[in-house]
């Protein structure tokens, strides 16, 4: 088991960000796009996967380095991607500085972000803040222009996992009924609302 401290490795990662769109590491694909990645890797599917995605580029080498800890701006270019914002860090000048502008506009980060070899904390952190931010989408286009928005109300835990975030206050769960209003089991009341 991984604690706060310990390195993330680029094909760990890249693993955690595939999960993100629920999808695990049997997918099938015949496809090599890497040298440096051995067909019967635990990483292969999910890399695959992220590269048929747009979230993760290659390069002229056609090496992902799997073994290799992940940066903070390698994690960040992935988040700023996979919630829709690639187009938009292109436009912003790409890698890097144009992803992490991506990433602040959305939530994903705030403030300052260095690059530095990421721990296991610092990547749970990225995911689960990229999980609620709001993602981005085409709104239109005409023949000169595509528009994109941020889609405040869409996020990756509410469209790959069904889970919508609330904050509020919980009044009743099961038999405890603070507010006086019973609710059946399994059940909760949260700003009112059952």
């Amino acid at each position: 088991a991984k604690t706060a401290d310990d390195m993330i490795s680029r094909g760990e990662f890249a693993v955690y960000t595939a999960k993100m769109y629920h999808i695990g590491e049997n997918l099938e694909s015949d496809k090599i796009y890497f040298t440096d990645i051995d067909t019967d890797s635990a990483y292969m599917s999910s890399i695959h996967f992220l590269v048929e995605s747009g979230v993760v580029s290659l390069d002229d080498e056609r090496c992902f380095r799997p073994n290799e800890t992940i940066t903070g701006y390698e994690a960040v270019k992935m988040m700023a991607a996979i919630t829709g914002y690639g187009a938009y860090a292109m436009n912003k000048g790409g890698y890097p500085l144009g992803y992490l502008s991506a990433a602040r506009s959305s939530g994903i980060i705030d403030g300052s972000f260095s690059d530095h070899p990421l721990n296991f904390y610092e990547a749970v952190k990225l995911i689960a803040d990229t999980l609620m931010a709001p993602t981005y989408e085409m709104v239109g286009f005409s023949e000169n222009s595509i528009r994109y928005s941020a889609a405040e109300n869409k996020t990756l835990l509410e469209n790959n996992f069904k889970i919508a975030f609330e904050e509020g206050k919980v009044t009743d769960i099961n038999c405890f009924a603070f507010s006086g209003n019973s609710v059946d089991d399994g059940q909760f009341r949260m700003n009112g609302n059952v």
